[in-house]
């Protein structure tokens, strides 16, 4: 069992999980899609059996340690923290 791997009460495997959801809106739908993602979708993930919370980024366009460089190919990423049981 790694470090982050834990028991639970009837002895299975609790195993947290990361799901990285990268995405952009449709074309000049920009705005109403951020308004449904971050007022009523990030709240619904952990609603969903498994998951435990949401957050919602903006990716930049900027490299880390310098400026500039190609775009990202998308704009939005959103992290669901899921926990499996085996």
């Amino acid at each position: 069992m790694s470090a982050v791997e834990q028991s639970d009460e009837e002895g299975k495997m609790i195993v947290p999980k990361i799901q990285l959801v990268f995405s952009n809106p449709a074309p000049g739908r920009e705005d109403e899609f951020n308004e449904w993602y971050s007022s009523r979708h990030v709240h619904e993930i952990p609603r969903v059996p498994g998951y435990e919370s949401a957050q919602r980024y903006r990716v930049t366009r900027h490299r880390l340690g310098g400026s500039g460089g190609t775009p990202e190919p998308f704009r939005y990423l959103a992290l669901g923290d899921k926990v499996v049981r085996r």
